[in-house]
């Protein structure tokens, strides 16, 4: 779905991203998450990590981008990052034709492995007409790009309603949905003006009402 914002060409994607210039944004992935989960005793399944990891390469592929840009929360806790998954997001790492970069979220609380080569740009990164940040917060003068509340459309009311994954668009910021396969989401509440776009297994759906 191509967009016209603060006068740049943007195309969204149904794989919960962002393709501007050749740099795809994408927001909270969450590396380690379950392994975080089993570190504490919680028996929940593996498969996130590498079903993520696929996930981003096929983007760089189908895209063509030279760089992916996440914009906070690329691993989920330090607990998660036992060695197994070091080396597995390493080895990814050094198979993937792209620049790998990060504006560090809250669960960022340390540098990332050295072996992932992961370049640190600071929170409030302006390229362009765009400001980069993790936690929603706007600045006039720029159009700013978040993650952190991994948005989600609800639509229908009761036992019967659906919940997606969305982009959630206002005049000044747009924020992105959570990248992660295990992650979960909170209900948007857009302002009027404001697009909401749901991530659906059909592709990418423009909400009316939600505009």
């Amino acid at each position: 779905m191509l967009l016209d914002l603060a006068g740049e060409t943007v195309r969204l994607l149904a794989e919960r991203a962002v393709l501007w210039r050749r740099t795809v944004l994408v927001a909270d992935v969450h590396l380690g998450k379950s392994d975080t989960f089993r570190h504490f005793g919680l028996p929940v399944p593996d498969g996130d990590l590498d079903t993520d990891l696929a996930r981003l390469s096929r983007l760089v592929l189908d895209t063509g981008a030279e760089r992916v840009l996440v914009l906070g929360d690329l691993v989920h806790s330090a607990n998660g990052l036992n060695p197994d998954v070091v080396d597995r997001v390493a080895s990814w790492r050094s198979a993937l034709d792209a620049e790998l970069e990060l504006v560090p979220g809250n669960h960022d609380r340390f540098d990332p492995p050295a072996s992932w080569r992961v370049r640190q740009r600071p929170d409030g990164h302006v390229e362009g007409p765009f400001r980069f940040v993790h936690q929603p917060h706007t600045r006039a003068g720029v159009y700013t790009w978040c993650g952190h509340v991994h948005p989600a459309a609800v639509v229908g009311r009761g036992r019967h309603a659906l919940r997606f994954a969305c982009f959630w668009l206002g005049a000044e910021q747009g924020m992105l949905p959570a990248f992660g396969t295990f992650t979960g989401g909170l209900a948007v509440r857009p302002a009027p003006g404001d697009r909401v776009v749901a991530v659906t297994s059909e592709g990418l759906i423009a909400l009316p009402g939600m505009r």
